[in-house]
C-alpha cells in the first residue's frame, strides 16, 4: 500500500549467521535442499522475483552453495527475476581466499541481478572504523564491475551506524576473575540461594561512526561513473533527513 506504481515486490530468503545451518540446508545429500527449494518457488507465486541471501558460507560448501544457486533458478518461473546477494569481496581478499564461496563470474552469469552488500567494513564483533570507507568502496567496486557484468551490477548503499565501545565489558567469568576482581576493586558480592552477584561503575568510551548525506553522495558519485543496474539501500528508513530530496537532484 502507498508504493508507486510500477513497484516491484521480491521475496528474499535468508538463514541465521550459522556455517552449520548453512552446509545443512545446502547440502545436496541431505534431504532440506530439494525441499528448501520447492517451498521458494510455492511461495514466490504472488511476487516479481526472488533474491537469495546467504552470508555465512563456508568454503567447503562452495560448490553446493552454486550448484542451489543453479537449481533454484531452474526451478523459477521464467517471469521470476532470480537475484542473489554477495558478501563484499575485493581482489587481494580473493587472492588469499581463492576458495571462497562468492565467485562472482559463476553468480553473475547465473543471476539476473547480483547485489554487492558493500558494507561492514567494520562490523560488531571487530575493531571501529567506517562502516563503508570511500577507498574500501573503490576497491569493491573495481572487483565487482570487472566481474559482474555491468547491466545486472547492483552496489549495496549501508545507511545505517554502528557503536563501539572500549573497553567491551560484556564477558563470561571464571570464578578466579571474580575473586580477582572482587580484590582489586575492594568491593563486596552480594550473596543469596541463587548465586552472587556484585556491581561497579566504569567509565568507557563510545564510538560511533554513521552515514552522512555527504558521504553517500560520494558512494553515488562513485558507483554512477559506470553503466551499472543500480544501487540498493539498507536499509529504508535509517536514512539521514534530506537523503531522498539530495538524491534527486
Amino acid at each position: 500500500p502507498g508504493a508507486n506504481r510500477g513497484t516491484r515486490y521480491h521475496l528474499v530468503v535468508t538463514i541465521p549467521w550459522n556455517t552449520t545451518l548453512a552446509h545443512i540446508f545446502l547440502n545436496p545429500d541431505l534431504p532440506l535442499r530439494n525441499r528448501i527449494i520447492s517451498a521458494i518457488v510455492e511461495r514466490a507465486a504472488p511476487f516479481d522475483g526472488v533474491q537469495i541471501d546467504f552470508e555465512s558460507i563456508g568454503a567447503k560448501d562452495g560448490t553446493n552453495y552454486l550448484n542451489f544457486l543453479v537449481a533454484l533458478k531452474k526451478a523459477l518461473p521464467k517471469d521470476k527475476l532470480f537475484s542473489v546477494a554477495v558478501m563484499a569481496r575485493w581482489e587481494e581478499h580473493k587472492k588469499k581466499n581463492p576458495t571462497d564461496a562468492f565467485d562472482y563470474p559463476f553468480i553473475g552469469m547465473i543471476a539476473d541481478r547480483v547485489v554487492v552488500m558493500a558494507y561492514d567494513e567494520h562490523y560488531s564483533g571487530g575493531g571501529a572504523g567506517p562502516i563503508a570507507s570511500l577507498p574500501w568502496c573503490r576497491d569493491i567496486y573495481a572487483y565487482a564491475i570487472k566481474n559482474i557484468p555491468a547491466n545486472k551490477l547492483v552496489m549495496g548503499v549501508p545507511l545505517y551506524g554502528r557503536a563501539w565501545q572500549t573497553p567491551a565489558l560484556a564477558k563470561a567469568y571464571k570464578n578466579r576473575d571474580v575473586v580477582a576482581e572482587l580484590t582489586e576493586k575492594g568491593i563486596k558480592s552480594n550473596w543469596t540461594q541463587d548465586g552472587a552477584s556484585y556491581r561497579f561503575r566504569e567509565t568507557v568510551s563510545i564510538d560511533v561512526h554513521y552515514e552522512t548525506t555527504q558521504s553517500l553522495a560520494a558512494k553515488m558519485a562513485l558507483y554512477g561513473r559506470n553503466p551499472i543496474r543500480g544501487v540498493a539501500f539498507w536499509r529504508i528508513g535509517q536514512e539521514p533527513d534530506g537523503f531522498w530530496q539530495q538524491l534527486q537532484k
